[in-house]
């Protein structure tokens, strides 16, 4: 008897998101028991009645209930798969050596990420106290999981050395407080992280991981599984402990499957996917920053903050940044299949610099930042020679 391997990945693909929706509508019910609620406040959170949260609980145990199918699979059924040939070499489903170092050092991670988030959700941390727990929680991944050992970019390599750790953990905890930052309107976060790890596993497909392009869809299906509860309007939020998860895993997903030919991060790629919520994050940056405000400190102007004041609804808003989302991970993988970065660089810049033109995101931040770059410039404009005054430039 011959197993398919196109039904085994049906099988494994239905059975996460159908189990996820099921720990989703099991979490719905146990939040509000446990405390876990979101309440309006009129400001920032505008829906009308409170959500429960523990959505990120309900995606994490889906995930680690389907990788453990997955590893029933591989062990009592490895010899019964028809596998093509191109791919018998490939071992898809037999998650070995490297692959199951990645996989359980993720897992193990990711949990560390889903427990932080867990009691930020319940008892709020300070965004100080929060961002160094994360820094934390990066420490055993990066010890003994994977780490950047070099950069390549447009053809460029640029090797860390003693840096290698260092920049391993800032390039994760930056892609989790994107993801933290931009979880702010129904489904946004769920659906972006859908769309990324989707992209990651093309690129893992390109490059002939298929052990981590399969682990990639696992969190796909598991992410559309809490999509049907978390759809606008929400019936239930993935709260911290569900973005910073998912941001972790992305981070993740990026390391492991954007590889040069040498083996370094490629990273115009893995930027490019994740253009969105890192763009998002460095406005929000530069917004609070130029405006005097703390880094951790929250507001309501995030990418879907500003759709909605646009009057998008909470679906269209949903659809225009998911849509953006999608055509960057085209563009990426485009990149990769021409071997054109640049292609993929210039058409993402290009995509960001419209959503600033037409004024639908970043054109404050934008504006702001040219004010202050041209009051800046004109402290250091040349004096005329008969006007010229030391004390001037000394009292600068």
């Amino acid at each position: 008897m011959e197993v398919s391997l196109i039904g085994v990945i049906i099988v494994l693909v239905g059975t996460a998101t159908c189990g996820t929706a099921l720990l989703t509508w099991l979490a719905r019910q146990i939040a509000p028991r446990l405390g876990f609620v979101d309440r309006p406040d009129g400001r920032r959170k505008i829906h009308r009645l409170p959500i429960p949260l523990l959505g990120g609980v309900a995606v994490f145990a889906g995930l680690l209930g389907t990788v453990t199918i997955l590893r029933q699979f591989s062990s009592c059924f490895g010899e019964l798969l028809s596998i093509p040939v191109f791919l018998q070499t490939a071992d898809l489903l037999n998650i070995q050596l490297s692959s199951e170092h990645f996989l359980n050092w993720s897992l193990a991670t990711a949990a560390i990420f889903c427990a932080i988030g867990v009691y930020d959700d319940r008892w709020p941390l300070r965004p100080r106290t929060k961002f160094c727990l994360q820094i934390l929680a990066c420490l055993p991944y990066v010890t003994w999981g994977r780490t950047i050992t070099g950069i390549s970019a447009l053809g460029v390599e640029f090797e860390l050395g003693a840096l290698s750790a260092v920049l391993t953990v800032l390039w994760l905890v930056a892609c989790v407080n994107a993801f933290n930052l931009i979880d702010g309107m129904d489904g946004q976060a769920t659906s972006l992280g859908g769309i990324a790890c989707a992209g990651f596993a093309t690129l893992a497909i390109l490059r002939g991981d298929y052990a981590a392009a399969m682990f990639s869809l696992l969190i796909v299906a598991n992410l559309c599984g809490f999509l049907w509860w978390n759809r606008p309007p929400a019936k239930i939020f993935l709260g911290d402990a569900g973005s910073l998860m998912i941001g972790f895993l992305v981070g993740a997903l990026a390391l492991e499957t954007s590889r040069s030919a040498s083996g370094n991060f490629a990273l115009i790629p893995s930027c490019v996917i994740l253009a969105v919520p890192l763009f998002d994050t460095c406005m929000a940056v530069v917004r609070r920053r130029l405006n005097g405000r703390g880094i951790g400190e929250a507001d309501r102007e995030h990418i879907h903050h500003c759709l909605q004041d646009r009057g998008f609804s909470r679906w269209k808003a949903l659809g225009l940044v998911s849509g953006v989302a999608l055509i960057q991970g085209l563009l990426a993988i485009c990149g990769i299949v021409t071997k054109c970065e640049s292609l993929a660089l210039w058409g993402s810049v290009w995509m960001l610099f419209s959503l600033v033109q037409w004024q639908l995101f970043g054109y404050r931040e934008a504006s702001l930042a040219l004010l202050r770059l041209t009051q800046f410039a004109t402290r250091f404009r040349p004096l005329r020679p008969r006007h010229f005054n030391p004390l001037e430039w000394l009292a600068f």
